[in-house]
């Protein structure tokens, strides 16, 4: 979301339409009502079906670059990778990725 739509929201306190904060990246997916429990538990598992040690580094990263400058993101995003690649579950993980992709390019 935008900062002026982000100021005006926040300035105003004005509720929106679901639809709306939809469309304007404050919220990720609109469901009905009634099946929230379901999207929120498929999400949940479509996160846990990737490796546990990526997950994690990708959300220390996430909340380290959400607060800091440019520059100190960069370093952040490098030191991650650099911490990734040292990892032999992310190396794993990746390597097999990389065979599905290929397999794939193949048919």
């Amino acid at each position: 979301m935008g900062s002026g739509r982000s100021r005006g929201l926040r300035l105003t306190g004005g509720g929106r339409a679901a639809a709306w904060g939809e469309r304007g990246g404050l919220v990720n997916r609109v469901v009905p009502s009634g099946e929230v429990l379901a999207a929120a538990m498929a999400m949940a598992n479509e996160v846990a079906a990737n490796q546990p040690a990526a997950v994690q580094m990708t959300k220390r990263l996430l909340n380290r670059v959400e607060e800091s400058a440019v520059d100190a993101a960069l370093a952040a995003e490098t030191a991650a990778a650099l911490e990734a690649f040292a990892n032999p579950a992310v190396v794993s993980g990746l390597k097999a990725e990389l065979g599905r992709w290929a397999a794939r390019k193949r048919t």
